[in-house]
């Protein structure tokens, strides 16, 4: 094996490695319970997974559905634990 070929190996083998830590991580328990009555207390009846944005404090609230029965993706903020943004899917 050749020195290129040696790098380029150890380079894929650390990039492996480092996928799990770049992905979203969820929230605590009792984060998510907050966010769950703020949810509800917004009109929001349903919704998928509650994790932190990769890279970001911020929290990310997947497949939203209000009262109307419309699907949104929520960004929460961390301080507040209020919708900071709203994207219609």
């Amino acid at each position: 094996m050749t020195a290129i070929s040696r790098i380029i190996t150890a380079f894929a083998m650390s990039a492996l490695l480092a996928a799990p830590a770049l992905a979203d991580r969820r929230v605590s328990k009792e984060d998510k319970a907050l966010i769950e009555a703020m949810l509800k207390a917004e009109g929001y009846t349903k919704w998928d997974t509650i994790e932190y944005i990769d890279g970001d404090r911020r929290i990310k609230v997947d497949d939203a559905i209000d009262a109307r029965g419309q699907r949104h993706d929520l960004i929460v903020g961390p301080a507040s634990f209020r919708v900071v943004e709203i994207r219609r899917r």
